[in-house]
């Protein structure tokens, strides 16, 4: 009987695979750099409806939650003037 501590080039998994509390995965890239997924990590993942592209763009962003809702505030309230006569400011009621 081969022993389970083999190491494996592929494991394919055609209904459930099942990992206990606390466990990890471990990836090392061909530069051999392990990136260490715990299951909470792994779980939060569960309703990204993100696609890879999409997911590529954000990678190295280090904004915080706050930061992106604040971005996305902001984009949301820029709106385009064509045409003014003069501008009004809101806190000192002075035309520019």
């Amino acid at each position: 009987m081969p022993s389970l501590l083999n190491r494996f080039n592929q494991v394919i998994v055609n209904k459930k695979l099942k990992m206990g509390k606390g466990a990890q995965i471990v990836a090392t890239s061909a530069a051999g750099v392990e990136t260490v997924v715990d299951m909470t990590e792994l779980a939060a993942l569960g309703g990204v409806t993100a696609s890879a592209a999409e997911l590529n763009i954000l990678d190295g962003v280090t904004a915080t939650t706050a930061q992106v809702n604040a971005a996305t505030q902001a984009a949301s309230a820029v709106r385009t003037i064509t045409a003014i006569d003069s501008i009004v400011a809101a806190d000192h009621n002075k035309t520019v």
